[in-house]
């Protein structure tokens, strides 16, 4: 259907007109019993196959024909019943082009830099996990607790762990049983002997995964890329990997903390950061720090910023505390990335009224190894006692301790918007 509704020369999906969709998803829904809620992922779907069908046509007729000297025409018999001449002659055109030329080159780059690359071809995990289940391959990497947990003939992706699947992608058997790895061979033995200990030390109590941080992400060195996760297949991302629990790790550290540990842990924060504490007046919110800064900033030798003594409203900012990773030479730690308001003295954030020398603030997001961070000004009511518990929700904030990340800089609505889909207030 996307074949024949949708021109191969449009670039993107982004492209097709709202109408178009519209259209395509109610002749789907004609034919096959489809919710209207489905219609988002569907046509998601959509997308991805015009664009892989672009890409079979580019890399299996049209680079093809010409390495081997022939007329690009002959490949459009086959497909000439789902294209028109005239659409084949200007996809063709459009190839040729230096622009697509240097596009498909810097493409090329990019995929390179796919160290772990995967040998499923067009099957994909749900296809292939059968496969290496009857020819033993998922045995190789699986525990005895796990070969426990997926001992049935109706083995699906989500009864595996997902450093399995991840390893089965990348990996073959010999005949006589041993393990290879086609393409980047010393890397991924050593990636295996790093499976291989972790799981022994799962087994032995010695270390625990901890919501996102599994085993998979210990192997591999660096977590997962914003919205998807490894091993699972494309279109899967946290929400179906990670329950909400799993996902909010600092509550279980936290809640490990007894109520008179907490209330200490606050309290030496608290007094570590007395010396810090000036009016207003003198000292407002601070200037511009670049995003590409670390998390943590020598203030020692290092020119203070300037400061402004009033900013707009919706600024984005950065949230600092003094260092404890490096206390003795005065710095401070960014724990997140806020927007910060102008609002008056004495106003309330959840029915509290705010301290001296504060600004109201809006967190976004925490830098992952301060979400345990206790805030500076709990909220107890609301069961708020550090940074990660109020990611989405206001909070008040010591002003000199609120850089912002650019002058006069004002998110625009629409990035507005997405925050607060992605961060909803609690």
């Amino acid at each position: 259907m996307v074949r024949s509704r949708v021109s191969i020369n449009i670039d993107s999906w982004k492209k097709v007109s709202k109408a178009n969709k519209d259209q395509i998803f109610k002749e789907i829904q004609h034919d096959y019993a489809v919710e209207d809620n489905m219609k988002k992922p569907l046509l998601k779907k959509l997308g991805k196959m015009h664009r892989d069908w672009r890409n079979r046509l580019r890399s299996g007729f049209i680079n093809k024909t010409r390495q081997v000297g022939k007329d690009c025409g002959e490949a459009f018999e086959k497909y000439k019943d789902q294209l028109t001449k005239e659409e084949w002659d200007s996809f063709v055109a459009k190839t040729m082009t230096p622009e697509f030329v240097a596009l498909s080159e810097k493409n090329k780059q990019a995929a390179l830099q796919n160290i772990y690359p995967h040998h499923m071809g067009r099957s994909g995990y749900v296809l292939s996990i059968p496969k290496w289940k009857e020819q033993g391959l998922l045995d190789q990497f699986l525990t005895g607790s796990e070969v426990d947990s997926t001992n049935s003939s109706t083995t699906t992706s989500g009864d595996i762990p997902r450093h399995v699947t991840w390893f089965c992608a990348r990996s073959g058997l010999t005949a006589d049983g041993h393990i290879v790895f086609p393409g980047n061979t010393e890397s991924m033995r050593e990636k295996k002997e790093k499976l291989d200990k972790l799981q022994e030390d799962v087994a032995a109590g010695t270390w625990k995964p901890s919501g996102r941080h599994d085993i998979l992400t210990e192997v591999v060195g660096k977590p997962d890329y914003p919205g998807r996760a490894r091993g699972v297949g494309g279109g899967v991302g946290y929400t179906h990997v990670f329950d909400r629990e799993s996902r909010s790790t600092h509550r279980d550290k936290v809640g490990n903390l007894s109520d008179v540990d907490l209330k200490q842990l606050q309290e030496r924060l608290m007094k570590d950061m007395q010396h810090y504490f000036v009016p207003r007046s003198e000292v407002p919110i601070g200037d511009s720090m670049p995003a590409s800064e670390a998390a943590h900033v020598d203030t020692m030798n290092s020119v203070a910023p300037h400061f402004k003594k009033t900013f707009i409203d919706d600024a984005s900012c950065r949230l600092a505390v003094e260092s404890h990773t490096y206390p003795d030479d005065k710095s401070l730690d960014f724990v997140a990335m806020a927007v910060a308001y102008n609002t008056p003295v004495r106003s309330l954030i959840h029915n509290v009224p705010m301290c001296e020398n504060t600004i109201k603030v809006n967190i976004c997001m925490t830098y992952r190894e301060f979400e345990d961070c206790p805030l500076l000004y709990p909220n107890e009511a609301a069961d708020m006692n550090v940074v990660a518990d109020d990611v989405g929700s206001y909070v008040q904030w010591p002003s000199h301790l609120v850089f912002l990340r650019e002058r006069n800089h004002r998110l625009s609505q629409k990035r507005r918007m997405e925050l607060r889909k992605k961060y909803p207030l609690s």
